[in-house]
């Protein structure tokens, strides 16, 4: 019963904060592997450039990550082509009846604009969650991705990228839910 009043009080919070304001651009991934498949929203506040997230990570054997997160987000001061966030975001950890725990990760994106191949990019992330903002049975939790990018349509785009995501659990071994390649969607509706 703990679970699923966590996985309802976090979308809930992200629900309340997406309704604040109703001037927002929308972003949907999904992303599979042989033995993986993410599905994350964003919704980006225009006025704010406050960014909202909301994503699961299904591991066919291991286990799902949820996560929420706000981050700030815009383009770098000295380069036009490259757009960044800073944040932080809420994971829920359930690695399949072994452990399971939250963790609150600190991190955020680049996006590299290729200036010669005009809708292509190169994007990386990365979230960890040290022993302080870890609780229950996980001790640490990094959270990282990289991709290659290809605007195929004005609103959609494929690409094929890299994820780790790493969790140390107490009193065991750490080890991957996910740490391979995979191939994906984004849309921007």
């Amino acid at each position: 019963m703990g679970l699923l009043k966590t996985r309802n009080a976090l979308l809930i919070s992200f629900l309340g904060l997406t309704a604040i304001n109703t001037t927002y651009a929308d972003n949907f991934n999904a992303d599979i592997n042989d033995d993986a498949v993410k599905f994350q929203y964003n919704a980006t506040n225009t006025s704010s450039n406050l960014d909202f997230s909301l994503a699961v990570l299904h591991h066919d054997e291991d286990g799902e990550i949820y996560n929420i997160g706000i981050q700030v987000e815009g383009r770098s001061l000295q380069q036009s082509n490259i757009f960044g966030s800073l944040g932080t975001k809420l994971y829920y950890i359930d690695l399949d009846g072994n452990a399971d725990g939250a963790a609150i990760g600190l991190g955020g994106n680049l996006q590299v604009g290729i200036p010669n191949v005009e809708g292509l990019s190169i994007e990386a992330e990365a979230y960890y969650a040290p022993r302080v903002l870890a609780f229950n049975d996980i001790e640490h939790h990094l959270d990282f991705s990289a991709k290659i990018k290809y605007r195929v349509l004005e609103n959609g785009s494929v690409y094929v990228g890299y994820r780790k995501a790493n969790v140390d659990i107490e009193d065991a071994s750490d080890g991957d839910l996910d740490d391979g390649f995979h191939i994906g969607i984004a849309l921007d509706i």
